[in-house]
């Protein structure tokens, strides 16, 4: 579980950084890459966290 709390929280620094580029890039393209590339880390945290509360409620502790 350790695991993917670090990699949980390894995404979330990264969406959070792509965010930023995608409003700061100086041209479209680099705005929408940075965008995508944002949202699909989000989509990646989302997946994480689903994992995790499945596993926790199936255990009823961390593990």
């Amino acid at each position: 579980m350790e695991e993917l709390m670090a990699q949980l929280d390894k995404f979330r620094a990264e969406a959070e950084y792509c965010g930023r580029l995608a409003r700061t890039a100086p041209d479209r393209q680099m705005r929408a890459l940075f965008g995508r590339l944002a949202e699909r880390l989000r989509d990646m945290i989302q997946e994480i966290e689903t994992t995790i509360a499945a596993r926790t409620k199936l255990s009823g502790r961390w593990e």
